[in-house]
């Protein structure tokens, strides 16, 4: 477990939000944005044939990166690895990490084990748990599915975090309650029409006791993740993402501050494709995010960082050769930021953004990776420089 002699940490922009464990964060966050930074992480974001190809493979790897300022970026990574040793028996390795507000290290790699328990039906179950040099930061538990991963599933899962660090630790640092992460997921497809995918997580609330015997770390989480597909036809579908999460983690002893952090999003889109050449996107999104933090030493010192992004926007896809293919995008939104945590004397209460966003596209000819390459242009912003950042995704599924 970290020990610093200064037990407040201020960093600035990382968010891990499909970790499979707490990720060690013991600090208190400071996240400040740019009005137009949802503009940026949305149209980053992998695109739904991205997507759906994703989550139908076995294994692959992705990443996608924009700038979002001068100094920082917007990251999403995943790796997911599996090896089926016998018609019974699987092994994985995962990875998942999204970073937008405050900086953090990569996640170790999550194993499981996972072993078929009858041959007749789809039910199994697996171990968890993360490998770490020091034996008292790994990760242990259990879970059992039914169904594909691949296809349709119910999954209920739980990990405690550093399984064996009261019993293994070298220093006086000390658990008195050790957090249990609990996920149900699942996914559905009822018909050719209807699609659905749900991740729900749950972090027990944790007290950590540092070597100090003075100073104690509390910290608890919920995550919601969900997708609701419609398919009309062939050419047109409907979909609603809904993802967000709840943190509250508070440090005391010599210095006493809680913080609670709240992030909303609402994404609904409809999707057609006319003659196989073209393919629009037209949809509204709403983020919402909350900062609060309170020094209880000094109740008068109050932090309250609200920022919320409503965007509408449109997308053209056009693939112009058997693996090259371009993309347009307009985002317009209307940003809320009443309270500037760098700057407290700006009140951006109604700021209007607006970007327009390419991409090229090249992919695989057997349609297994595919790489964007991403520019985009602050159409309200100055028209001297014009240009407002740029990024890559790759995606490879095998």
């Amino acid at each position: 477990m970290p020990m610093t002699n200064n037990y407040i940490l201020f960093s600035s922009l990382v968010l891990s939000l499909q970790a499979s464990a707490f990720d060690n964060d013991y600090s208190i966050n400071s996240p400040n944005f740019n009005t137009e930074n949802f503009l940026d992480i949305h149209y980053v974001q992998f695109t739904e044939s991205l997507n759906d190809q994703w989550y139908r493979a076995e294994n692959g790897w992705r990443i996608s990166g924009h700038s979002l300022t001068t100094d920082l970026l917007y990251s999403q990574t995943e790796i997911k690895l599996n090896n089926q040793l016998s018609e019974r028996v699987n092994l994985r390795l995962k990875l998942q990490q999204e970073v937008f507000y405050t900086e953090k290290d990569h996640p170790p790699l999550n194993l499981e084990v996972e072993s078929r328990l009858f041959s007749d039906y789809p039910i199994s179950a697996s171990l968890l748990g993360t490998a770490e040099y020091k034996k008292a930061g790994s990760d242990l538990g259990l879970a059992v599915t039914f169904g594909n991963l691949t296809s349709n599933f119910f999954r209920y899962s739980e990990i405690t975090v550093d399984y064996f660090h009261n019993q293994k630790n070298d220093s006086p640092a000390v658990y008195l309650k050790q957090q249990h992460l609990r996920t149900i997921e699942l996914a559905w497809q009822g018909s050719s029409a209807w699609q659905l995918r749900l991740k729900l997580n749950d972090a027990s609330p944790m007290h950590f006791l540092y070597s100090d015997q003075i100073t104690l770390f509390k910290h608890q989480a919920t995550e919601y993740n969900g997708v609701i597909k419609y398919k009309f036809n062939n050419n047109n579908s409907l979909k609603l993402l809904l993802k967000g999460f709840a943190i509250n983690k508070s440090i005391s002893g010599t210095v006493a501050k809680e913080q609670t952090l709240n992030y909303d999003t609402v994404d609904l889109k409809w999707l057609t494709r006319q003659q196989q050449a073209y393919a629009f996107t037209f949809g509204y999104r709403q983020d919402l995010f909350s900062n609060n933090i309170i020094d209880t030493s000094n109740t008068s010192s109050l932090l309250d960082y609200p920022f919320s992004t409503r965007q509408v926007y449109s997308t053209l896809h056009h693939p112009y050769s058997q693996q090259k293919a371009w993309e347009l995008g307009l985002y317009l939104g209307l940003t809320r930021e009443p309270n500037d945590f760098y700057n407290p004397e700006l009140d951006n209460s109604h700021v209007y953004e607006s970007k327009l966003a390419s991409s090229w596209i090249y992919q695989a000819k057997n349609k297994s990776s595919t790489i964007f390459l991403h520019i985009s242009w602050d159409l309200d912003g100055s028209i001297e420089d014009p240009a407002d950042g740029g990024g890559i995704t790759y995606q490879s599924t095998f």
